[in-house]
């Protein structure tokens, strides 16, 4: 998976044995066609570029954030409440523990909450006030951050469903990281992932 995606912005989306061959020529054969996700350009580069910022490259998380602001505009910052460099800040706050922590510590679910509650902070309204009040102005701000990103036509778009696609993955890769190597962390293996980029992005240049 990680190597197709990371080179071609293509991988299988039920890594097991026996769907991905390596053929004798060198070339990867592929079962079960049907359900092999393709990363569109915007995905493929932002996905290169988080691997980028884990390895080292703290440049990278500024160009995640351009890939974020070229897809769904300025209202994403109007909606978080944040300007360009709050926003390169937020974002390596939400992906880098994910990235570079063990599984057993890793939490999908924060990651992909961690928007909604930083449009409630920009609104003023404690994310962990559990009563029915701020619930409901939590989800009305949630709505009105929708809209806006429904307005920049961001939504239902080849980004937009290439990210779904690519998170789904990571959350089945974090499911199975938790039950068989809680203690490792997704880049344990340095040298698979600068062999895979094709470069060390920590390397001086």
């Amino acid at each position: 998976f990680l190597l197709t995606a990371l080179r071609w912005g293509t991988f299988h989306g039920d890594v097991h044995a026996g769907n991905l061959l390596f053929r004798p020529d060198g070339r990867i054969g592929v079962i079960d066609w049907g359900i092999v996700g393709r990363l569109d350009p915007d995905t493929h580069l932002l996905f290169r570029k988080m691997i980028e910022a884990a390895l080292g490259n703290d440049t990278a998380w500024a160009d995640i954030a351009s890939v974020f602001k070229r897809n769904y505009g300025e209202v994403i910052e109007a909606a978080l409440g944040l300007d360009d460099e709050g926003l390169t800040a937020f974002i390596k706050t939400m992906i880098q523990p994910v990235l570079t922590q063990p599984f057993g510590q890793v939490s999908l679910a924060d990651l992909i909450l961690a928007p909604q509650r930083a449009v409630a902070e920009a609104s003023g309204i404690d994310p962990a006030d559990g009563s029915i009040k701020a619930k409901l102005r939590r989800l009305n701000e949630q709505r009105k951050a929708r809209k806006l990103v429904e307005t920049e036509g961001a939504v239902a778009t080849e980004f937009d469903r290439a990210t779904f696609l690519l998170s789904k993955q990571l959350m089945y890769f974090e499911r199975y990281g938790k039950m068989y190597m809680s203690d490792v962390s997704l880049f344990e293996d340095r040298e698979f992932f600068v062999a895979a980029l094709g470069y060390d992005p920590a390397a001086p240049a």
